[in-house]
């Protein structure tokens, strides 16, 4: 299987843009559908400032790159919900990103730790709550 773009040895099929893609061409191709969904939506205008939400997952942490590369001024947040290594592996990811492409933009991560804003950990919470755990961290996330 080949690159349509390039000829090169595709690493990537897509059946529904009927092509297949090399590396290169497919980081391009992402690049130019994030930019068109930009324009598209009207999302943002390229002097302003842009906060991603990141998770230490590879989606968040692709669409901080894709934005910065792309020239926006974008900074990222990490919620840390405090649950021992669920939250410590995430956030080691997100610092070690930050520390390498973030640095290379001049962009900050701003960390939310939840057991400092709002004086106790998620668990405790979901207890005064009378809430399932799950729920009230994706009430933490969302709002």
């Amino acid at each position: 299987m080949r690159c349509r773009k390039c000829a090169q040895p595709a690493v990537i099929k897509m059946p529904r843009h009927n092509t297949s893609l090399c590396k290169d061409c497919f980081t391009e191709f992402v690049h130019t559908q994030v930019r068109r969904a930009i324009k598209a939506h009207r999302m943002f205008a390229a002097d302003d400032r842009i906060l991603v939400a990141v998770s230490g997952g590879k989606d968040s942490l692709t669409l901080w790159a894709i934005l910065l590369k792309l020239g926006y001024r974008a900074d990222a947040l990490y919620v840390d919900l405090g649950i021992g290594d669920y939250s410590a592996r995430p956030r080691q990811k997100v610092q070690r990103f930050t520390d390498t492409v973030g640095a290379a933009y001049q962009s900050k991560l701003h960390v939310h730790t939840v057991e400092q804003e709002q004086g106790a950990g998620i668990r405790e919470l979901a207890t005064l709550v009378h809430r399932p755990t799950c729920s009230t961290c994706e009430t933490m996330k969302r709002y």
